[in-house]
């Protein structure tokens, strides 16, 4: 009867080491700690995310698993083409308007700036307006048309602002800015440059060109705001060379 007992006992005992027991235990745990750590991580970079993805299946033996392709790089030939044609576009221009306005930069009628991204022309309110006047003076359309055959249809954006000094009504100063910018934006349509684009910026008072003398005649002024439509054009308006009419 013992020797049938011990048997019995030695078929119950049967089953995985118990080694396994804790081998289990410890894979369960660095797996949990793991997980913690992925998760308390912070990516700053989506490309690591894949990384780390991938390294999990490939360590698991996971399948059906692609990370996202990489983006094409950009062909920088196309890069130079595009930049040459922005430089093809905007210095002519520049060059040109220099040659038109130079009588009457000299003339203190006209001023002329640049700064890195835009081509600002000051224009005196005595060469388009008569004081107070929101129509265009006959005297300016041939002004207005070498300005519009200088920008013509190149690829540029021109931004026309009108400006007033801060006498009389402030409501009548904004109405005064706009529907001068609008004049100016309508002669240069009629003459060849695309309304779409030209933006109209109605500036009032509240921009003055002369801190200093707040009755300074500048203050009555239109500005002619010329920018190249790409970022790539914006190196070609830096290397202009120094301001002129300042």
């Amino acid at each position: 009867m013992g020797k049938r007992r011990d048997k019995k006992k030695e078929e119950k005992s049967g089953g995985a080491p118990e080694w396994m027991v804790t081998y289990s235990d410890m894979v369960t745990l660095l797996l949990t700690f793991f997980v913690m750590l992925l998760a308390m991580a912070s990516f700053e970079s989506p490309g690591r995310v894949d990384k780390v993805i991938e390294s999990l299946r490939r360590a698991f033996g996971v399948g059906g698993y692609s990370p996202a392709p990489e983006k094409a790089k950009q062909n920088p030939a196309a890069n130079t083409s595009e930049s040459k044609t922005t430089k093809d576009q905007i210095k002519p221009i520049v060059m040109e308007l220099r040659e038109i306005l130079s009588k009457k930069i000299s003339d203190d009628l006209v001023k002329m700036t640049k700064t890195r991204t835009e081509v600002r022309i000051m224009l005196d309110e005595r060469i388009l307006f008569k004081p107070g006047a929101t129509e265009l003076h006959p005297s300016s359309y041939g002004l207005i048309a070498d300005v519009a055959k200088a920008i013509g249809t190149k690829k540029v954006n021109l931004f026309v602002e009108g400006h007033t000094d801060g006498t009389g009504d402030a409501t009548r100063n904004w109405e005064i800015s706009a529907l001068r910018a609008v004049s100016v934006v309508e002669a240069l349509e009629d003459r060849g440059v695309p309304g779409k684009v030209m933006q109209v910026r109605g500036m009032g008072e509240y921009k003055p060109a002369d801190i200093v003398d707040g009755d300074s005649s500048w203050n009555r002024r239109v500005e002619l705001v010329v920018q190249s439509d790409n970022p790539s054009g914006y190196g070609v308006v830096q290397s202009l060379g120094p301001q002129v009419g300042r």
